[in-house]
This record gives structure tokens, C-alpha cells and sequence, in this order.
């Protein structure tokens, strides 16, 4: 059985201490790790660390890849988002997306992914199974009157999936697209993760907080003419309507408050704080920073959003986002919020996200790592549990 060594090697925790050495058996499991290195070990440059976990992306808006503005802010983005939705469908073009956007996110070393659907379009790529998905199935719906027909809609989705005998949860969208009764309807199933996207502009603060802003007008377009009750900020609104059961995967938080980091740091649900700082940039030219998070002692994991508001899907290329804007932040912590916190954030951490003996974790060699500096745009992944590049 192969031993390997390298420059540094990355647990899914910390780097592991000079001179260390990992086992893989012939069928790419993970069998030790040493504190040593072997007589006929195979020493490599650079770094070995676990697959990456993209714990938040809309792989099948792919197609939309340098189609919407940038800077625009969240409204103008779902703007041209619903505006794009209504064109006439190119069937192909969509599924050669979605494999185009899989195959980078393969080759830059991503194992496994948290994925947002509202359509079965990923569906023919990800039952080729070269990446563990986890899948989401987006709840939207803003009338109490229409909760029932808009779980009805999901309820298909979730069945397209289970059926192909893959995961997938029913998760609302956001707290000014979800009513609370819909937020009901979702409670009533018996999943043990759901995922949400938070705070991601100041006008969503504002519509719940003074009943005021850019939203009210854009969900009036949707026939929502009450209002939410005024005082709270939106996640401080929603919090109380989620199953206290699931775990809960929090996304974007631009505009998330110290006050409510505390907030929620202090419920008894498990909680997972996704930073998608590219994304943010490209949409509201703002990205949630990481140190009150850490100061609160949260547990941050990664994600891309999508093609739509991303240059790529690359989780090395959101940690060198943040080091360069964010240089006190460890690389060792980022790489821990890419790989373990991602595992655990989804709930696969029995085979990813960590070096650990029986799993597989999608081991990657990184030839160019000697700083997350010096890391080029395009780099080698070498997966060695499976000998391919």
C-alpha cells in the first residue's frame, strides 16, 4: 500500500506536524496516519489535504454565466434572475453547463457539494455520481393563501430525486420569500438539515425592521400586500419558524449584525455560518466579514453561489478572496471552514472533509501549494486515493 508525504499535509483540522505521512490501501481508502515517514514513502511537493466541501451552489443556473451585471445589488440580480426564467428554455445548452460547471468544480479538487435545486435539471449529471451532492429543493411562496400549492410543487421535485435514489431536503429560500405558512409546511418534513439564505442585502434588514426599502415593492409584484411585523431584523423574524430539529446552514450573512450572531449562537440549534465572498462582491460589491463570526465562536463553512454570480466554482479561489482582503484569518482556519466544517455542515462527515483511518475523503495532492499565495489561477489537483489527475 502507497505512503505519502509532503511539504504540508492538512488534516480537514490543522496541518499536521513536519514529517508526517498518510497510508492509502488499494481501493483509495485512507488506512493511517503517521507522525513519520517510511522507508519507500512517496514524497511529494507542495500539499495534501482532503476533497473540498462546496457547502453552497445553484449548479443548475449555470447557463447563466456572464449574463447578469454585477453590482447591481440582490434585487436588481433576482430581477434579471426571474426575467431569465421566463425565456424559452435551451435544453442543451443548460445540461452542457451543468456538466461544463461540474467538471470544474472536479477539477479544482471540490468533492462534494450542497446544491440549491428548483428544477430536476442537474438530475442526468449528478447520477453519474463523480461528486457527492446534497441536495436542496428551493421553497418559495409569499401568500399564506398558496402554501399548500407551493409545497405541492416542491413535493414533485422531491420525488424526481428520491426516486433516482438521491438525498435531497425541502429548504426555504429566504425569510422575505418564504409566509409562515409555508415555513409550516416545510417543518413537517423529517429532515435533519435545511439550509437559507440570510441577510444577503441591507434592504432586507429594512423590510422587517421599518417595513420599508427596495423589497417592498419587488414582492409586491408577487401579490404580497401584508406586510411582516416591523421591530426585527429578518433573521430575528424567521428564526422562530424553523424546526428546532435540523440542523440549520445559514448563507451569504453580508449584513448579518453582531447582535445577531449572539442571537443565534445562543439557541439550541446547531448552526453553520456559509461565506460566499466572491458572489457577494459580484452582486452587492459587500462580503460578510469573518471576524465577528470567529470572534462568536461560530462555525463558518464555504460555498460559490452560482455561474451566475461567480466567475468560477472554486473554493481555493474564495480562501484567496479572503486572505487578500483578510490576511489575520489563518489559511489554516479557512482551509478547516473548506473541508471539515464543510463535511460536518452537511452531514457526510463520516467519509469527507478530514484525513481519518477507513474514510475517503478524496485525497488530494496540490503540487504548487507552498503558500495560499502561491497558488496560480489554474493549478494541478492530483487525487491520490485514485491515481487520477
Amino acid at each position: 500500500m502507497p505512503v505519502f508525504s509532503s511539504d504540508f499535509i492538512f488534516d480537514g483540522n490543522q496541518f499536521l506536524p513536519p514529517g508526517s505521512s498518510i497510508l492509502i490501501n488499494e481501493r483509495g481508502v485512507l488506512k493511517g496516519v503517521y507522525d513519520h515517514i517510511p522507508s519507500e514513502t512517496n514524497v511529494l511537493p507542495g500539499l495534501i489535504m482532503p476533497g473540498m466541501i462546496n457547502v453552497h451552489c445553484h449548479l443548475e443556473l449555470s447557463y447563466l454565466k456572464n449574463r447578469i451585471p454585477s453590482g447591481q445589488g440582490l434585487i436588481c440580480f433576482l430581477n434579471h434572475i426571474n426575467a431569465l426564467y421566463r425565456e424559452s428554455r435551451n435544453e442543451n445548452q443548460i445540461l452542457n453547463a451543468i456538466e461544463q460547471a461540474e467538471a470544474e468544480m472536479f477539477k479544482s479538487g471540490i468533492v462534494a457539494v450542497g446544491d440549491i435545486c428548483n428544477t430536476p435539471d442537474t438530475l442526468t449529471q449528478k447520477l453519474k455520481k463523480k461528486i457527492q451532492y446534497i441536495n436542496f429543493a428551493e421553497t418559495f411562496g409569499v401568500l399564506d393563501s398558496n402554501a399548500e400549492s407551493r409545497f405541492n410543487h416542491v413535493l414533485t421535485l422531491l420525488e424526481i430525486f428520491r426516486e433516482a435514489g438521491l438525498l435531497v431536503f425541502p429548504v426555504p429560500h429566504a425569510p422575505y420569500s418564504v409566509s409562515s405558512a409555508l415555513f409550516e409546511k416545510i417543518n413537517q418534513d423529517t429532515s435533519s438539515i435545511s439550509t437559507m439564505h440570510n441577510q444577503e442585502c441591507l434592504a432586507e434588514n429594512d423590510l422587517f425592521a421599518k417595513g420599508e426599502g427596495e423589497f417592498v415593492s419587488f414582492l409586491q409584484q408577487f401579490g404580497l400586500y401584508d406586510l411582516p411585523g416591523k421591530g426585527n431584523t429578518s433573521l430575528q423574524w424567521f428564526w422562530p419558524k424553523l424546526s428546532r430539529k435540523q440542523q440549520i446552514i445559514l448563507v451569504h450573512n453580508t449584513f448579518t449584525s453582531a447582535e445577531d450572531i449572539h442571537f443565534v449562537q445562543h439557541s439550541t440549534q446547531k448552526v453553520f455560518w456559509c461565506l460566499c465572498p466572491k458572489a457577494n462582491q459580484y452582486i452587492e460589491q459587500r462580503v460578510a466579514d469573518p471576524r465577528p463570526f470567529i470572534k462568536a465562536g461560530a462555525n463558518i463553512v464555504l460555498g460559490t453561489d452560482s455561474l451566475a454570480s461567480n466567475d468560477s466554482l472554486n473554493i481555493v479561489s474564495e480562501i484567496q478572496w479572503l486572505h487578500a482582503h483578510y490576511p489575520e484569518v489563518s489559511i489554516e482556519k479557512m482551509l478547516h471552514w473548506a473541508t471539515g466544517a464543510g463535511a460536518d455542515a452537511l452531514q457526510i462527515s463520516d467519509q469527507f472533509g478530514r484525513l481519518k483511518p477507513d474514510s475517503s475523503p478524496g485525497i488530494l495532492h496540490i503540487p504548487e501549494w507552498q503558500s495560499i499565495d502561491s497558488i496560480p489561477e489554474v493549478y494541478s489537483i492530483h487525487r491520490l486515493d485514485t491515481q487520477k489527475g
